[in-house]
C-alpha cells in the first residue's frame, strides 16, 4: 500500500539549497545565500 504524502513527509528535513527562478525570465538568484542553513520537522501528530 502506498504511503500518503503526509506519511512520506514525517521526520526531520535539512535545507541544502534554495534557488529562485523568476517567471519573467530574469536571472535566477539565491535569496538565502548559496549555502543556506535550515531544518524543518514534521511530526506524526501534525506539528511542524
Amino acid at each position: 500500500m502506498a504511503k500518503t504524502l503526509r506519511e512520506q513527509l514525517i521526520g526531520v528535513w535539512k535545507l541544502v539549497s534554495y534557488l529562485e527562478k523568476p517567471v519573467d525570465g530574469s536571472a535566477p538568484f539565491y535569496p538565502m545565500s548559496e549555502k543556506p542553513k535550515g531544518i524543518i520537522m514534521y511530526t506524526q501528530d501534525g506539528y511542524m
